[in-house]
């Protein structure tokens, strides 16, 4: 009788009825179905960490959120993706593949990007790299103290169509000044 249907897991929050819905699971087995159309993703809430490295995800995925899933490296599963936008967010990562890395080439595509509520102390130079499809870069809840950019760097981030950020100043090194970006949304707490 279920042998052809396509079975997917979601838990959510009912806002309108207040009332929420939970569910604990321990164990699944096995999920069969045919993911070559598959162009959304998104996993949230649990340790993905070594999984994701010996998965093989479709390539047609063109939107992968990731959130809260125990990474601390980008894999190189994602590779090779048509990768549109991409949400990292929430997860351990202190910086982001080269674009010499097998990894990057997942990051090349992406047009938005969210990075918030990772270890992060500065911006990853494979954002910079991404600057001929980068659009929209998030990384609020991130620790951005004191960056130092290039002119360069600075005008990237000024480009884009959105940049959230907090970023705390304390000082300035020799060389540098503070800035204010004119399109972008960076704060100062």
């Amino acid at each position: 009788m279920y042998e052809n249907r396509r079975w997917v897991l979601a838990l959510s929050a009912i806002a309108d009825a207040g009332t929420v819905s939970q569910a604990y699971v321990t164990e699944i087995k096995q999920l069969k179905y045919d993911t070559s159309n598959t162009q959304s993703v998104f996993l949230m809430h649990v340790n993905l960490r070594n999984i994701l490295k010996e998965r093989t995800l479709s390539k047609a995925i063109v939107t992968l959120s990731l959130i809260n899933v125990n990474m601390d490296t980008v894999p190189d599963t994602l590779a090779g993706l048509p990768l549109q936008n991409l949400d990292l967010s929430k997860n351990y990562l202190s910086s982001l593949p080269n674009a010499t890395s097998v990894a990057f080439s997942a990051l090349s595509s992406v047009s938005v990007l969210n990075l918030s509520g990772n270890p992060l102390t500065t911006i990853p130079t494979a954002v910079f790299d991404m600057n001929a499809t980068l659009k929209t870069l998030s990384m609020i809840g991130c620790n951005l103290t004191n960056l130092q950019l290039t002119d360069a760097q600075f005008a990237f981030l000024d480009q884009l169509s959105k940049f959230e950020g907090k970023i705390s100043l304390t000082q300035c090194a020799d060389g540098y000044a503070a800035k204010d970006l004119q399109n972008g949304q960076a704060g100062q707490p």
